[in-house]
């Protein structure tokens, strides 16, 4: 008599792998699996020991999509616990630890910075050369231009005057000498623009203002290039001196100086205020100069003697300094 698996297997119908209904014998691999559920059930630590195994696994399929060296992977670590180092190989180091030629960093240039300069103290004493004066002098009077404009001017019926134009500017002063400095523009002016020009004084024409104050251009000698030459000295235009026009342009800007008399070590700067600010105006000079004038400086000049100059802060110094009309 053939046997139970037997005849299952040749019964029309039946297909490779189903029971037909019928109770089949387990297997091998079925009672194993059985008893592993079992085991499972019964100890329940294992399930934290899976765990970190899958973790494990996870990390060394990792190892490609990040880049690591295969000796850098965890089942290799673990596999290499116990194991002897290899020794190093004579050809060079090992694969496993060599850096590919393209992430070995390129020379680099050194940048040699130069040597500071010292003072090599090779005796006890040392003799030092008698100084010159004028290496060392400050100046007694220090003036500086901090911004300035050029501005076009006009009549009072608003037509532009085409021999005529403004130079405003912005200025501070400070006073190292051991007395009083008086920077007043007031009567005779110790604020004074230097110039060259052929034509003055006749060519000056200034607002009816500072016509009438009586203060008129002055003839200095400077040596600012090196040999003195002969400078027109022009006063500003006195206070408030501008005026609105019909075609709704003032005939030009105003002069807003007014610093008490310096005593030594002190100094008079009024800083820009806010574009368009009513009391903008603060600590300008303006001068009224005929068109070709050369400008050649800022002087401060002693108000008793309007021919000596004081300090003088050179066009030079300035001429960067430009800035827009009506931002001061």
């Amino acid at each position: 008599m053939a046997s139970e698996e037997q005849e299952g297997a040749s019964l029309p119908g039946v297909q490779p792998g189903r029971s037909n209904g019928r109770r089949s014998r387990p297997t091998v691999a079925g009672e194993k699996l059985a008893d592993a559920i079992e085991f499972w059930k019964k100890h329940p630590w294992w399930r934290l020991i899976a765990c970190i195994v899958a973790v494990l696994a996870v990390l060394g399929s990792t190892n490609q999509l990040f880049g690591w060296p295969p000796s850098l992977s965890i089942p290799k670590m673990i596999e290499s616990l116990g194991q002897p180092s290899p020794s190093p190989s004579p050809t060079g180091p090992s694969d496993s630890l060599s850096p590919s030629p393209s992430a070995i960093p390129s020379a680099t240039p050194t940048i040699t910075q130069p040597a500071p300069e010292v003072l090599n103290v090779a005796s006890s004493g040392r003799t030092c050369p008698n100084p010159n004066p004028s290496d060392f002098k400050l100046p007694d009077v220090e003036v500086c231009v901090t911004m300035w404009c050029q501005s076009r001017t006009y009549e009072r019926d608003g037509t532009p005057q085409m021999d005529q134009t403004q130079i405003k500017l912005k200025a501070s002063v400070f006073n190292k000498t051991t007395g009083p400095l008086d920077i007043s523009i007031t009567g005779t002016s110790a604020m004074r623009l230097l110039v060259a020009q052929r034509d003055l004084p006749e060519s000056w024409r200034p607002p009816k203002k500072t016509v009438a104050a009586g203060d008129t251009p002055v003839l200095v000698e400077w040596s600012g290039s090196g040999s003195k030459q002969n400078y027109w000295a022009l006063p500003p235009n006195v206070f408030a001196d501008s005026y609105a026009t019909p075609a709704g342009a003032a005939t030009g800007f105003y002069t807003q100086w007014d610093p008490p008399i310096l005593e030594s070590g002190e100094g008079y700067y009024r800083p820009r205020a806010e574009p368009f600010d009513p009391f903008n105006a603060d600590g300008n000079l303006v001068f009224q100069l005929p068109v070709g004038s050369v400008v050649t400086g800022l002087a401060v000049v002693d108000k008793t003697d309007p021919t000596k100059i004081i300090a003088v802060t050179p066009f030079s110094e300035w001429k960067d300094r430009e800035v827009p009309p009506y931002t001061f």
